[in-house]
């Protein structure tokens, strides 16, 4: 799913249930854009290149103003530093046009990607064993009595 072909019902949804896969998509939107930027200045297309890098910006901004650094630490720190460097380098493109620094950007980029990646397959990972252990009645039954639940309980 690509984050450019998503609803903004879809995009909220997913920031509810799903904030890392959000994340991905983000990343890869980013990286999509960073390759249109340097295709765009091989092939001498000002406009191309200027929204893509306009496109880069906004997603490192929104990826940005999203960190928590109060409660983040050092990694959230590191994160915005990062992402607003990234910006800056936005910016940089589109008065040198310098295909090299979409691809410097991009090599930084995509080791994070590769890590929201295996963080969301995680967190799927453990929603899905999460909801067949609710599926399993002796588990349910013994939740319910350590909760003190009563009654039939719905494991959807």
């Amino acid at each position: 799913m690509k984050y450019s072909e998503t609803s903004t019902e879809e995009i909220a949804r997913l920031a509810a249930e799903f904030p890392s896969r959000l994340v991905v998509m983000l990343y890869d939107d980013m990286l999509e854009n960073l390759d249109v930027i340097v295709g765009a200045i091989e092939a001498g297309d000002i406009e191309a290149r200027y929204v893509a890098s306009e496109r880069v910006s906004e997603v490192l901004y929104q990826l940005c103003i999203a960190l928590d650094l109060e409660n983040g630490g050092v990694i959230a720190a590191n994160l915005a530093s990062l992402y607003k460097h990234g910006i800056i380098q936005m910016t940089e493109i589109n008065f040198s046009n310098e295909a090299s620094i979409a691809v410097s950007l991009k090599k930084v980029l995509e080791p994070l990607r590769a890590s929201w990646v295996e963080l969301d397959d995680r967190i799927q990972s453990d929603m899905n064993e999460a909801e067949e252990m609710m599926l399993d009645p002796a588990f349910a039954a013994a939740f319910a009595a350590h909760h003190g639940l009563t009654g039939n309980i719905d494991s959807r």
